[in-house]
């Protein structure tokens, strides 16, 4: 087993790893640290060389309405999504997650290798289409709006 299909798990350690990270709790550092050091990591590893991945993807969320509203103020502007962050490229998936549904342009970084992982082979729920993107990456909100048929709010983004 390695760093990413435990990660993947449906367990404390998924949800304990991203709110730490949202947060900037550093009061975990010592116990999480390292998973963290080798999940952020692993795309560095001849093992996972051959699952970078460049395309469209897709994630869902549910989203008050201060934080959809912030994005609506960001267009134009960068977020950064301090967590390790799954999606999908499969959106039929992704849409049934939430009541919003980003929408992100994930083409080659001339900073990074691959800014997503295709880790369906290692993920513990292969059907998903994963794709992980990694902790602290930037994305430009290109613009808001809501799917007048099923209310949902679409998010699109493209990294930076």
């Amino acid at each position: 087993m390695n760093v990413v299909s435990i990660y993947t798990r449906e367990s404390f350690l998924y949800r304990l790893v991203n709110v730490t990270l949202r947060e900037n709790d550093l009061s975990k550092l010592e116990n999480l640290g390292p998973f963290c050091w080798l999940l952020f990591h692993c795309d560095c590893s001849s093992t996972f060389r051959t699952l970078g991945y460049a395309d469209t993807l897709y994630r869902g969320a549910d989203l008050d309405n201060t934080t959809i509203e912030s994005y609506k103020q960001a267009i134009g502007l960068v977020k950064t999504w301090d967590a390790f962050s799954s999606t999908s490229k499969n959106r039929i998936k992704a849409e049934s997650f939430g009541n919003t549904l980003f929408i992100i342009n994930l083409a080659k970084s001339t900073s990074y290798r691959f800014s997503g992982m295709d880790i369906s082979s290692l993920s513990a729920y292969p059907n998903e289409e994963e794709v992980l993107i990694r902790a602290s990456r930037n994305f430009r909100v290109e613009n808001v709006e809501q799917d007048n048929s099923t209310g949902k709010y679409l998010i699109y983004l493209s990294l930076c």
